[in-house]
């Protein structure tokens, strides 16, 4: 009796998931991409090291306000529910820290640049800055402030979900002062970009806490 060869395994397909982070990826790429090309085309003359200041200073603030909003319709009922829940958490996680390392490389360009040069330390301590030390400052303060939130989500394990929670809240006065030091610092004129950013966490923010009122009634 012959005996049948076993039919060839078909080539693998990608699932509907990474597909769609495939397709995600490439548009949030985009997205940073554009506000990157958009701080380069509003720069005329700079030096090299002012260009990529003004540069990482956008992406940076652009990131944070992304993962901000996105963070405050995690898991809620506000989220897309074509979402999964893994890709809102792995996704929040990335921009998390991209704003972070993209933020810490924007504050330290200024030790480089032959305009506002400063050095290292006025950079690291609040308010020593020679050159607008409040508004420098208060840029320091939020990369403390999201390397605090950006911790407290790795040591998730180890810390009680109210800790938790509170130190998670911190991503809130990072975005404020992160705005403010934005606007009296920024030299370009991306004042809609700071509205629409500040809108969108503002509208999350407070659907998140309409949604958490709405729970405590229920149980009450």
């Amino acid at each position: 009796m012959t005996q049948l060869s076993p039919r060839p395994a078909s080539p693998t397909r990608p699932s509907a998931h990474t597909a769609f982070n495939e397709v995600l990826a490439a548009f949030l790429l985009l997205l940073l991409g554009l506000a990157w090309g958009m701080s380069l085309w509003n720069l005329a003359g700079g030096t090299l090291a002012w260009t990529v200041l003004r540069a990482t200073g956008t992406v940076a603030y652009l990131s944070l306000a992304v993962t901000t909003s996105f963070g405050a319709l995690q898991a809620s009922r506000y989220a897309p529910g074509w979402l999964p829940r893994a890709v809102q958490y792995g996704w929040h996680g990335i921009l998390s820290g991209f704003a972070l390392v993209v933020s810490t490389v924007h504050g330290l360009f200024l030790a480089v640049d032959g305009q506002y040069r400063q050095s290292i330390a006025a950079i690291i301590a609040p308010g020593t800055s020679g050159w607008k030390p409040l508004e420098i400052g208060m840029g320091t303060l939020a990369v403390y402030l999201m390397l605090v939130v950006y911790g407290s989500t790795a040591l998730r394990s180890r810390l009680s979900p109210r800790v938790w929670r509170g130190l998670h809240l911190l991503s809130y006065p990072a975005f404020i002062l992160s705005t403010l030091h934005a606007w009296r610092t920024g030299s370009d004129p991306l004042t809609p970009l700071y509205l629409a950013s500040s809108a969108a966490v503002l509208i999350t923010f407070s659907l998140r806490i309409f949604e958490e009122r709405a729970r405590l009634k229920s149980r009450a």
